[in-house]
């Protein structure tokens, strides 16, 4: 697949200015590219320069006045979004230039350039429509599928492993059969943003919603586990015509910011999984992939190395290089009955009808 896979990435995605003790720092990106030379793969793939979403774009899924207030945030250099979320000189630049990553790496991949495309740096979705929270300042993924909406797709599959369930992302879709949003996360119980977990859609998006809540400190069985037991259903019976895949890494068992010990082997899985489903069954089904979370940058380059090294068939052995696990769990649970559990609850909807064209 050499050259069919296309890495959407800027220097200038560094430019995060987030104090030092922010978990959120522009290292991940330099890191990751250096990691990703290293091993080989942008000896096999195309590097995609971003452009910068416009304020039209940005508009398509946030208010006038949340694009101002941060516009003005960015031109002071000071204050704050919200505790998670601080301001700082330019953020307004680097915001829309990883938007607008997200946004070229879709483009890409519509207009034929290349078969599969990843912004490293999008994902963020946290940010609401007048609100920026989370780390989040604009949601790619919302102005992602409003644009695919409105080019008539009909079935979009929104795909999430990141620790965090993507709230922002839900709200702004769960009126829609449409835009399936399907979230694998640690349980709001013990991580951030602490949604309701029973949260299917509304209206005529009921039951085209699902969040698959991981408990506290699951491992790759567990999470394994709830994925196979709920994706390839859903994915089966809706058929969609268009994937976004966001692949957040930070259930690492080295990243600080989750309560999961997967390793990079939970990331592999999902990857291929994607890939023969889009080979063998629905060879005309578009994807794109968005970098999410991932908080430890050696942790984020090897996960993300391994998701690229999948969906792009490059076959480069990423055996020898260790997940070096930190994490252990300071309470005793069993995480596999716990998580059988949540999947049981679950079954009732994991077959939606495709929704009318």
């Amino acid at each position: 697949m050499s050259r069919e896979f296309g890495i959407v990435y800027s220097p200038k995605y560094a430019d995060v200015l987030n104090p030092p003790n922010h978990p959120l720092q522009g290292t991940r990106y330099l890191e990751s590219i250096r990691f990703f030379d290293e091993v080989g793969i942008l000896d096999s793939v195309k590097l995609i320069e971003p452009e910068p979403a416009t304020n039209y774009e940005i508009l398509l899924a946030h208010t006038e006045d949340h694009l101002q207030l941060v516009q003005r945030l960015s031109e002071h250099g000071k204050g704050e979004f919200d505790a998670d979320t601080p301001a700082y000189k330019g953020i307004f630049e680097v915001a829309r230039l990883t938007t607008g990553g997200s946004i070229t790496a879709l483009h890409s991949v519509l207009r034929g350039h290349v078969k599969c495309a990843m912004n490293l740096s999008g994902g963020f979705h946290h940010a609401m429509p007048n609100q920026a929270r989370g780390y989040c300042i604009f949601n790619d993924v919302n102005i992602l599928g409003t644009i695919l909406l409105n080019r008539g797709f009909q079935r979009i599959l929104y795909v999430e492993i990141d620790a965090h369930f993507g709230d922002g992302t839900y709200l702004f879709f769960k009126d829609t059969p449409r835009f399936f949003t399907l979230s694998f996360h640690e349980s709001g119980e013990s991580l951030y943003p602490y949604s309701d977990e029973q949260l299917f859609g509304e209206g005529e998006g009921y039951g085209y919603h699902l969040n698959v809540p991981i408990p506290i400190w699951a491992d790759d069985d567990a999470f394994q586990y709830a994925f196979n037991s709920t994706f390839l259903p859903i994915v089966t019976s809706y058929e969609p015509d268009f994937i976004i895949f966001q692949s957040g890494v930070d259930g690492h068992c080295r990243d600080w910011q989750s309560h999961l010990l997967l390793t990079k082997t939970a990331y592999q899985t999902v990857a291929r999984t994607l890939r023969e489903l889009l080979d063998d069954t629905w060879p005309k089904t578009k994807l794109i992939v968005l970098g999410g979370g991932g908080y430890d940058p050696l942790a984020a380059s090897l996960c993300w190395a391994v998701v690229i090294n999948e969906l792009a068939k490059l076959n480069l052995d990423l055996t020898p290089y260790d997940d070096n696990c930190e994490k252990e769990p300071y309470e005793n649970i069993n995480v596999m009955e716990k998580t059988e559990q949540i999947v049981d609850e679950l079954l009732p909807f994991l077959n939606p009808e495709k929704p009318d064209r």
